[in-house]
């Protein structure tokens, strides 16, 4: 998601805490805070929370990249306000701006807290950005998509290739293919946790380190069974 971590040897600064992106409503009050335009330092701006795990593609100077999983605000963010942060009403941190649709008004984007955490954990241990690699392609279920594909279940990860030849569904070699997991298996839950629309599998995964070992609870067909995946490093 283009985020970079920058260390700062001065630790007598001030600082915000991080909040928990997980627990967002919408409807909750957020205010986003940046240099608006480059020219407005410490600007703020006030709104809600309009949506969650938003998928979309965005272009800055002809670069295209896809951001996955993040949070949709009517608080204004211009031009200057990325990698400023979005905080909550108890002045904790719960998004990085990062986007804004230039189509429509008051329509922002900001990568969600729980996915920068990681981030900089791997870099105060390692001293670089470590992500997990579970080693397979999916898409989430909607109830569109079970209606039309009769699946058994309505929310949760269908294992499935990609679109592109050579695309295979698992990887060969991957945690995922030493686990056994297969084509159309259905990933429903994660270390308890249940996943849906606002709780992608690719969003969890990124929030673990890699070495972790996670509980995948799966569907194949009529049977339910849970595997226990080690993470790897994604090289």
């Amino acid at each position: 998601n283009d985020l970079a971590v920058l260390k700062i040897y001065d630790d007598k600064l001030p600082f915000l805490e991080m909040g928990d992106s997980n627990k967002l409503n919408i409807g909750m009050t957020v205010i986003a805070i940046g240099n608006s335009l480059g020219r407005y330092d410490h600007s703020a701006t006030k709104g809600i929370i309009s949506g969650l795990a938003r998928n979309l593609s965005a272009a800055t100077k002809g670069e295209t990249e896809d951001l996955e999983n993040v949070i949709q605000t009517d608080a204004e963010i211009n031009l200057g306000n990325s990698g400023g942060p979005l905080i909550n009403l108890e002045g904790k941190v719960v998004g990085v701006n990062v986007a804004k649709d230039m189509g429509g008004q008051s329509i922002g984007f900001s990568i969600p807290i729980n996915e920068v955490k990681p981030i900089i954990e791997s870099v105060r241990t390692s001293e670089r950005i470590r992500r997990a690699f579970l080693g397979l392609r999916f898409f989430m279920i909607t109830p569109e998509l079970a209606e039309e594909k009769q699946l058994v279940r309505t929310s949760g990860a269908l294992i499935t290739p990609g679109d592109e030849e050579g695309e295979v569904a698992i990887v060969p070699g991957s945690p995922a293919d030493k686990a056994g997991l297969l084509e159309n298996d259905i990933i429903f839950e994660v270390d308890g946790r249940a996943l849906d629309e606002r709780l992608p599998l690719s969003s969890i995964v990124n929030q673990f380190a890699p070495g972790k070992k996670i509980g995948l609870k799966i569907q194949r067909g009529q049977e339910i069974f849970t595997k226990i995946v080690t993470l790897e490093e994604y090289r």
